[in-house]
C-alpha cells in the first residue's frame, strides 16, 4: 500500500551500495515518498523484501524478461528492455491486466483523422532532438535507453521546446 513504510537508509546486498540522486540520505519513508523521490536505497531494499524472484516472476507476466539471476540492481532497471515491451508492462500494471500486446507504429497520417499537434518544421525539429539521445556517443546510446527520462516527460518538453523555436 502506498503508505506503508520503509527505509531509505544506505544498504548494501552483496557487493552492490546503490546510491540515491545527489547523495540524498533518507530515513523511514511511505512507499508513495520513495517513488515520488526515487529513491534507490528504498526500491533495493523492497526488492529483497519481496524476494527477487518473486518480482522477476511478476515482471515476466508483464513481458519484460531478466537474463539469469535476478541481481540487487534489477529495481533500478539495471537490464536492457525496448520502449515497446516498457510500455506494454506499464499498461498492464496500469490497468491490472496482462499480457498486453504492442503494436508499432510507423507513422500517423493527419488524414487518418487526427489533430495535428505541432507544425510540420517543429515536429522536424522534435525528431531529430529524440533521435540525438541515440545517436552514437550520446548518453541514451551509452546507457543503452531512448535518452529519455523516466516517464517520458523528456519528449513533452522537447516537444515545447520546438514548438516554441518554431514560434520565433
Amino acid at each position: 500500500r502506498p503508505d506503508d513504510e520503509i527505509s531509505g537508509a544506505s544498504i548494501t546486498v552483496g557487493d552492490y551500495t546503490p546510491r540515491n540522486y545527489r547523495g540524498a540520505v533518507y530515513g523511514e519513508l511511505t512507499l508513495e515518498e520513495a517513488f515520488a523521490r526515487s529513491a534507490n536505497t528504498a526500491a533495493v531494499r523492497l526488492n529483497q523484501e519481496l524476494d527477487p524472484s518473486r518480482v522477476a516472476k511478476l515482471a515476466r507476466r508483464t513481458g519484460v524478461t531478466i537474463p539469469g539471476a535476478v541481481g540487487a540492481a534489477a529495481p533500478l532497471g539495471a537490464y536492457d528492455i525496448d520502449l515497446l515491451r516498457l510500455t506494454a508492462a506499464y499498461a498492464g500494471l496500469i490497468n491490472n491486466c496482462v499480457p498486453v500486446r504492442p503494436t508499432g507504429l510507423n507513422r500517423i497520417d493527419a488524414s487518418d483523422g487526427c489533430d495535428r499537434l505541432l507544425s510540420r518544421r517543429a515536429h522536424e525539429g522534435l525528431l531529430e532532438l529524440l533521435q540525438a539521445g541515440t545517436q552514437p556517443g550520446a548518453t541514451g546510446e551509452a546507457a543503452g535507453s531512448t535518452g529519455l527520462p523516466v516517464g517520458g516527460m523528456g519528449a513533452v518538453v522537447a516537444a515545447l521546446a520546438a514548438d516554441q523555436a518554431d514560434r520565433r
